[in-house]
């Protein structure tokens, strides 16, 4: 699981690690949708940014949900 989602191997640690495990993510996430909101008045370029971005923010809330769990000890 820490291969796909390194981040959130920190978010063990400690709770101050995970807060900047999650703040990371959610950073993440806010610049990836700027960038596809600049580029999304483009006809095909920002329809092809809008569904990588999409898959983008999907992979940082998985990465938020699997801190939280290593956090709670839920998955190893």
């Amino acid at each position: 699981m820490m291969k796909y989602f390194p981040l959130s191997e920190a978010g063990q640690k400690s709770l101050t690690h995970l807060i900047v495990s999650i703040v990371f993510y959610l950073i993440a996430i806010w610049v990836a949708n700027l960038i596809g909101g600049l580029t999304g008045w483009v006809l095909l370029l920002g329809t092809i940014v809008r569904i990588v971005v999409w898959l983008f923010d999907l992979y940082c809330v998985a990465g938020i949900v699997v801190a939280v769990l290593k956090w709670f000890k839920i998955i190893k």
